[in-house]
């Protein structure tokens, strides 16, 4: 009886472990069945979030050289097609870029159409000749262009032979001619490049315009059997929203075998000690999960390194346009003085000619000729030397101010003549508008510091100043009083007269891309530049005063040695 009973006790344990087993292996191969779903569809929207930022930003960085030609176009008289020709190879072999893109610059004719005047690049659609119609897929682009001159317009995509192609134009001049740039992009190839090596198996993507409908501009293979999941993604191009779909399939990506699972069942049976095996497979799948998610953290965090050298990049070319503002205002300001000089030498070759003239007749001078002829030469050469004298004070002021604020070299300067040279370099700027300045600086203050970081805050300042503050304003004032506080350090007070500001805008003027002229060519970045420079480069402060309608004044505090660091440019973006 007892040993029936002892029995019984043992078939009723072995039956219990195998139950317990087998339904702590069911349960377990549920759930990482269950998971390894979640896992893989966790995995296809990071990939395609990921890849979705990434073409974003390549296509944005197809900016650059669109804007490298305007800089050639503004900062020259006249471009000729080989220098466009000669700039377009420079560029792709600096850049080492690998993506077709051709850039032209097109001017309007009497009948309304866009003809090529100059072309680079080796795209069949806008080929590398010259004196031919843009043709008519392109031509919104560059009419949209000319209505929202100076701005960047960004074109639809469009498809032409089964290539799709993207365009970006914005306006310019060459040789007095006004006309629109054009850069036109392989957008197929971008894709390719974005998608190489890149995609999950079994992931397609679809690419759709608001002006193409349902056409699809991606050229990926399509899937072999119906999705399992689908992520979408909206991505801004200008005036247009592009839609992106993401399709994936569990099938292809097999990220599950079952054959695994069935084995797990078959051995759950037998095996009384599988709730080991179970906490072991448990900890495993832990440890994957965790593997997943520091791979994609990583990734995340290399995908928003990436957009800080794109914004990085963004703030080199707001310096760079600020300096070929400066270039174009200077060569502007010259005009007058050359123009002087050769008028006065062209009065002394008219009066020697007709001396030699005279001469030559045998004629004598009189004491008043003579008396004459010497009153012309004084004032022609002297007025020859005034105007030199004012072109070789322009091109110094420039040419020093220029050096600085495109190097980050310390050096030793006094305060007021480089002030007064930054001042005299914005001077074509200012004149063009009814508003005065007003300098006021503490003689003999030197600075051990960085004259290029203080330029570019004292030119964006005066930016800022004419761009926002003075909108309705007849006559504005701007102001600058500079001061020591003690032996070490000094403070700057830059003020205007104009519209001030709310407190709400005053919280954000500093950050990154914020502007209250969106859409009206104000980038938001010349403030968050001049703060970046005053605390990581002069390693000072900065802070604002302004009440509506009370004017605006900036305050900044510098030390008269700054310490060195390891790379401004770095610290700046």
């Amino acid at each position: 009886m007892k040993r029936t009973r002892i029995k019984q006790q043992r078939i009723y344990a072995v039956i219990a472990t195998l139950l317990a087993g087998f339904a702590l292996t069911a349960f377990f191969s549920w759930y990482v069945l269950h998971n390894s779903f979640q896992i893989w569809q966790l995995n296809s929207i990071a990939e395609a979030e990921r890849l979705s930022s990434e073409l974003h930003y390549r296509v944005e960085r197809e900016r650059e050289p669109l804007i490298s030609a305007a800089i050639l176009y503004e900062g020259s008289e006249e471009v000729t097609q080989q220098e466009l020709i000669e700039a377009h190879q420079q560029f792709i072999s600096i850049t080492h870029r690998d993506s077709p893109i051709s850039l032209a610059f097109a001017e309007p004719n009497e009948q309304g159409q866009f003809i090529v005047r100059q072309a680079a690049g080796n795209l069949p659609f806008l080929p590398e000749m010259t004196g031919y119609p843009v043709p008519g897929e392109i031509v919104d682009t560059l009419l949209k262009a000319q209505g929202s001159s100076p701005e960047l317009i960004t074109g639809a995509l469009f498809s032409h032979q089964e290539t799709s192609y993207l365009s970006m134009a914005l306006t310019s001049s060459n040789a007095g001619e006004a006309g629109v740039l054009l850069a036109l992009i392989d957008f197929d190839g971008i894709l390719q490049r974005v998608t190489q090596n890149l995609l999950l198996d079994g992931t397609t993507l679809e690419v759709y315009h608001p002006l193409t409908g349902d056409f699809n501009h991606a050229t990926l293979p399509a899937l072999r059997t119906s999705p399992e999941a689908e992520h979408q993604v909206a991505i801004d191009m200008g005036d247009y929203q592009w839609q992106l779909n993401w399709l994936f399939d569990a099938d292809y990506d097999g990220y599950a075998d079952e054959s695994f699972y069935i084995v797990i069942m078959i051995i759950g049976l037998f095996i009384s000690l599988l709730m080991a095996f179970a906490v072991h497979q448990v900890l495993f799948q832990q440890d994957q999960i965790q593997l997943q998610v520091d791979s994609k953290t990583r990734e995340l965090k290399a995908t928003f390194r990436g957009l800080q050298r794109a914004q990085r990049q963004l703030i080199q070319q707001e310096k760079m346009a600020s300096l070929g503002s400066l270039v174009a205002g200077i060569a502007h300001e010259l005009n007058t003085p050359i123009g002087n000089t050769l008028m006065a030498s062209s009065l002394i070759e008219d009066r020697v000619h007709k001396l030699q003239k005279k001469l030559n007749q045998g004629e004598a001078l009189g004491i008043a000729e003579q008396h004459e002829f010497y009153q012309v030469l004084y004032e022609a050469s002297r007025l020859m030397q005034q105007n030199s004298h004012r072109a070789a004070d322009l091109i110094n002021s420039f040419k020093q101010v220029a050096v600085d604020q495109t190097s980050d070299r310390k050096r030793a300067f006094d305060l007021k003549d480089y002030v007064n040279e930054v001042f005299r370099t914005l001077e074509p700027m200012l004149k063009r508008t009814p508003h005065s300045t007003s300098l006021e600086l503490e003689s003999d203050i030197k600075m051990l510091s960085y004259p290029g970081a203080l330029g570019q805050v004292l030119n964006n300042l005066v930016t800022n100043s004419l761009a926002h503050a003075f909108n309705d304003k007849e006559k504005g004032k701007i102001s600058l009083n500079a001061y020591r506080l003690d032996d070490n350090q000094i403070q700057i007070s830059f003020k205007d007269n104009g519209a001030g500001m709310s407190k709400a805008v005053k919280e954000r003027i500093f950050e990154p891309f914020f502007t209250t002229t969106m859409g009206k060519g104000g980038s938001g970045l010349g403030l968050h530049i001049s703060y970046n420079l005053i605390e990581n480069v002069l390693r000072g402060t900065i802070r604002v005063i302004s009440n509506p309608n009370q004017g605006t004044e900036f305050i900044i505090t510098l030390p008269t040695n700054t310490p060195e660091h390891a790379k401004n440019t770095e610290n700046v973006a």
